[in-house]
C-alpha cells in the first residue's frame, strides 16, 4: 500500500464511507482508515438492530391487540432466541454492502486500524505514517454513561443500548435512564416482549426535542401500555439490591425514591469519538459537541474536514449521510454549506413522532407573530377510524 493519498478518510461508518465512495467515484485516490469493522453504528450497533427488535414487538403487539378487530388467536408467545436470531440475520443481509471487499471494489483502499495524526493533513497507523492532499474525521460517537454513584458500566445488569439489544436474556424489570428517542423506543419495545419498564427522564418531558403537544400523546400512549414513565426524575444512585440492583432518583419534587429492577438501560446520548486521534497536533480545534466546523464542514485546520456524529449532534444516520456528501462535494472543489434547519427527523416508537425543520418554540423567535400554526388530529381521518387508532 502507497503511503500518499488524494485523501484519507478516518471512520468506517455511514460519514465516512459515504465521503470515500464520492470521491472514489470522482477517480480520487481515497484510503478509509477504521478501527474495528466497516459499516459502523448504525449496522451493528444502532438502526439496524434497533429497527429489527422494534418490527418484532410491534407485530406482537398487534397480535395481542387482534381480538379488537374480530380475529381470534389463541394463546402468543414471545421466543426471545428467535426474535434475536432474526436481528442478527437481519445484520447479516444488510452488511455484505459495507464491507472492506465491497468497499475495494468502489476504488478505495481499506486499513484496518487506529489512526492519530501526527502533522499537518498526516496520519500514523500502527507504525506505519500516511500522508493526504485532504483528510476527513468521520470516527463516530458513542453511548454516553453519566457520572452517576454505583452506576457502573462494566456491570453485567447495566446496558448501553448496545449491550441491551443483544441480551440472551429478557429482563423482567427494566429501569430506562434517559426519555429520549433511544430510551423511548427500547422501552416500548421491551414493554411489549414482557418486560416491567419504568423510564425515567431528567427533562421535564419525553422526547425534550420534539413539539410538547407530540411528547404528551406519546406519554399517554406509553402509560396506557403498561409503561411508567417519570419525567423531570434525576437519578442519583445505583446499588446492588437482593434481587438486582436499586435505582434511587429525585423526583420533581424533590423526594429520593427507588425502584427494584434487574437490568438498566442507560439512554442518555452520544459523545462525540475523538480520545487518541491527537487532533492537537494537526490543528484541528474540538469543543464540548465535537470537532468544531465551519458551514461547509471544514475543521481549522487547512484540509482536514470533519461529518457526522463526531461534529456533535444531531445523532442521526440520514445526517451524517448528507453532511458526507457536502464534505465530498468541496473536497472537489465545491463551495456547498450545510445547515440542520430543514433535517427531517423522527422516532420509531408506536406511534411514531417525526417532524422536520424548525420547532414551534424555535420559529416563534424567529418569525413572531408571522408564524401560523395548524393542527389537525389523526383520529378526524376516516382511515384512522378503520385501523382503530383512537
Amino acid at each position: 500500500m502507497d503511503s500518499s493519498f488524494d485523501i484519507i478518510v478516518i471512520g468506517g461508518g455511514t460519514a465516512g464511507m459515504t465521503a470515500a465512495r464520492q470521491v472514489a467515484r470522482a477517480g480520487k485516490r481515497v484510503m478509509l482508515v477504521e478501527a474495528d469493522r466497516t459499516g459502523g453504528e448504525c449496522l451493528y450497533t444502532g438502526c439496524v438492530p434497533s429497527k429489527s427488535l422494534l418490527a418484532s414487538a410491534k407485530r406482537l403487539h398487534h397480535i395481542r391487540q387482534a381480538r379488537a378487530f374480530g380475529i381470534e388467536v389463541g394463546e402468543v408467545s414471545l421466543d426471545w432466541t428467535a426474535v434475536q436470531t432474526r436481528r442478527q440475520q437481519a445484520i447479516a443481509t444488510i452488511e455484505v454492502h459495507d464491507t472492506p471487499q465491497a468497499l475495494r471494489m468502489a476504488g478505495i483502499e481499506v486499513l484496518t486500524g487506529s489512526a492519530r495524526f501526527s502533522g499537518e493533513r498526516t496520519v500514523v497507523v500502527g507504525d506505519r505514517q500516511f500522508r493526504a492532499g485532504a483528510i476527513v474525521i468521520a470516527t463516530g460517537s458513542a453511548s454516553t454513561v453519566p457520572d452517576i454513584a454505583g452506576l457502573d458500566e462494566t456491570d453485567p445488569c447495566v446496558h448501553t443500548s448496545e449491550r441491551l439489544m443483544e441480551t440472551t436474556t429478557l429482563p423482567k424489570q427494566l429501569a430506562v435512564i434517559g426519555g429520549g428517542p433511544v430510551g423511548v423506543e427500547l422501552g416500548q419495545a421491551f414493554s411489549r416482549f414482557g418486560s416491567e419498564v419504568t423510564i425515567l427522564g431528567r427533562n421535564q418531558r419525553l422526547l425534550p426535542g420534539d413539539d410538547p403537544e407530540i411528547s404528551t400523546l406519546l406519554t399517554d400512549v406509553l402509560r396506557g401500555e403498561g409503561i411508567t414513565v417519570r419525567t423531570g426524575a434525576e437519578v442519583t444512585r445505583v446499588e446492588r439490591g437482593p434481587e438486582g440492583r436499586i435505582v434511587t432518583f429525585r423526583d420533581r419534587s424533590g423526594e429520593q425514591q427507588s425502584i427494584s429492577v434487574d437490568a438498566i438501560l442507560v439512554a442518555t446520548g452520544r459523545t462525540p469519538r475523538t480520545a487518541g486521534l491527537d487532533l492537537d497536533i494537526a490543528g484541528v480545534e474540538q469543543s464540548g459537541q465535537g470537532v468544531v466546523v465551519d458551514k461547509r464542514l471544514r475543521t481549522r485546520a487547512p484540509g482536514i474536514w470533519a461529518c457526522g456524529d463526531v461534529i456533535g449532534p444531531p445523532f442521526y444516520t440520514h445526517v451524517a449521510d448528507d453532511q458526507a456528501r457536502t464534505v465530498a462535494r468541496n473536497m472537489l472543489g465545491g463551495r456547498a454549506t450545510w445547515s440542520g434547519d430543514t433535517i427531517a427527523w423522527a422516532t420509531f416508537c408506536d406511534p411514531e413522532c417525526a417532524g422536520v425543520g424548525l420547532s414551534e418554540d424555535v420559529a416563534r423567535v424567529r418569525y413572531g407573530d408571522r408564524l401560523e400554526v395548524l393542527r389537525f388530529p389523526y383520529s378526524a381521518l376516516d382511515r384512522a377510524v378503520t385501523d382503530g387508532v383512537d
